[in-house]
């Protein structure tokens, strides 16, 4: 089961998905995550540090996601990224197309700066 939590700093968003993003609910994601990019939102962390699984439907979700703030003139970061998560992130590279960083801090700082 997924769910989503997110707080807001400063004018920062950051999604906290928990559980798993696959076929199952990689829509969810996508439609939750747009949401709030709708809602202003151009500046997102995405903090991975309780998902268990990201399937390759996940992965769509997450450049839907990606694409998107970045139409809205911003970008989307990942960050606290588990082994597993980070070695599907590296194998696909989209570590490439989004930053990664260690945690919440270093992604906030990324913004900040």
């Amino acid at each position: 089961m997924l769910q989503i939590h997110y707080v807001v700093i400063q004018d920062i968003l950051v999604l906290k998905p928990s559980g798993r993003i696959d076929a199952n609910t990689a829509q969810a994601f996508e439609e939750e995550s747009l949401r709030h990019i709708n809602a202003s939102f151009n500046r997102i962390i995405i903090d991975f540090s309780l998902l268990d699984y990201l399937s390759s439907a996940g992965l769509r979700a997450l450049l839907i996601v990606a694409r998107s703030v970045k139409n809205e003139g911003g970008n989307a970061i990942m960050c606290s990224l588990p082994e597993n998560i980070n070695n599907v992130i590296k194998i696909s590279g989209f570590d490439t197309i989004l930053g990664v960083y260690s945690n919440v801090e270093d992604a906030v700082n990324y913004y900040k700066n």
